[in-house]
């Protein structure tokens, strides 16, 4: 999930949901005219976390399958809750602010079908709500319309890179063991556990980052720590929701619920049986999940200089094609008209 968070960085538009948590503190680097900085710490905290994921559905899948089957819905509420007071608590001072945005999402998350009762709550009879909303361009739209108001302000996108040798990003990452250890363990537990995901993950570990770090007071202004933190643990749970997929047959987030489609389709399924019958296939998606982690670092550090020129170009042409591309995206998620119209009208709000 490394790729949202160059958007989340450089234009504070995160392109996944994992990625919300990274451009807290990302942003404010690359305004800051660190963007090489923040970038390298991210690519190489996700690499960590990803390596560190699979590695761990590697070695023991069978017994964490058995640790997940013992969270039932007690459990996987107080993991939600969990999740919720951090997120209430990011807006610092101002505890109504944060969890009144908590309700809010709350709100919005429980249109549609109920997952366990297939019934339809808050739709109005309305057949585009049926499937619930999709928020992720809100994010861009809001910022490009932020950006437009704040064209005169010189401190909104810094296009002054300082240079940052890969070498201090390793060392840096280096003298944060601890942090990416533990952000990485807690993202593979919540990867591991049916229905959570890498947000969750992201936004539990940067909770606990901030408690616990030495630069917790620069946390929302630029922390690195508020970096690789999100990054190693969303990173982390990708090879943690393979676990109940491969072992039980229970897809442990979306992704991992089309690789459940892809091998149904292909006459393999996902269970106890998959690892008996099909092992070259299981072995070769795990060895292939750990060269594409490798790879993503890869081609993440090289292409570090590219990206950060995006910080170059100039606001005017920026706007437009992020707003396009934000209504494109809207649209093609389920072809859907309604679903511009949501991005929109939320986007303004």
């Amino acid at each position: 999930t490394y790729g949202g968070s160059i958007s989340a960085i450089l234009l504070n538009c995160p392109g996944t949901g994992e990625a919300a948590c990274t451009a807290l503190n990302g942003s404010p680097l690359a305004r800051q005219g660190r963007a090489k900085e923040a970038l390298s710490y991210s690519v190489l905290a996700s690499g960590f976390g990803g390596v560190f994921g699979v590695v761990i559905m590697m070695l023991f899948t069978p017994f964490l399958s058995q640790a997940a089957l013992k969270f039932g819905p007690p459990e996987l509420f107080l993991v939600c809750l969990g999740g919720l007071a951090v997120v209430g608590s990011l807006m610092g001072k101002s505890f109504s602010k944060g969890f009144i945005s908590v309700a809010i999402g709350l709100v919005l998350s429980i249109v549609g079908m109920d997952a366990v009762s297939a019934n339809y709550r808050f739709t109005f009879d309305n057949v585009n709500l049926q499937a619930g909303f999709d928020l992720i361009p809100v994010f861009a739209i809001a910022e490009m319309l932020n950006l437009i108001c704040n064209q005169g302000d010189n401190s909104v996108i810094s296009g002054k890179n300082h240079p940052f040798p890969v070498l201090e990003g390793i060392r840096g990452v280096a003298k944060r063991w601890k942090l990416l250890i533990k952000s990485s363990i807690i993202g593979t537990i919540i990867g591991i556990l049916p229905g959570t995901g890498g947000a969750i993950a992201s936004f539990i570990s940067y909770g606990e980052a901030k408690r616990t770090s030495k630069e917790a007071s620069q946390f929302g202004k630029g922390a690195i720590d508020g970096i690789v933190a999100p990054e190693s643990a969303n990173n982390a749970a990708v090879g943690g929701s393979f676990v109940p997929l491969l072992a039980l047959g229970i897809p442990g987030s979306a992704t991992s619920a089309i690789i459940f489609g892809a091998l149904t389709v292909h006459g393999m399924i996902p269970g106890p049986k998959l690892f008996s019958e099909h092992a070259d296939v299981v072995y070769s998606l795990m060895l292939g999940l750990l060269v594409s982690t490798i790879l993503m670092v890869v081609i993440g550090l090289l292409a570090t200089p590219a990206f950060s020129k995006v910080l170059s170009v100039d606001i005017k042409l920026i706007i437009p094609a992020v707003l396009a591309f934000s209504i494109f995206g809207a649209y093609s998620a389920r072809n859907s008209l309604f679903d511009v119209l949501v991005a929109v009208v939320f986007g303004l709000i």
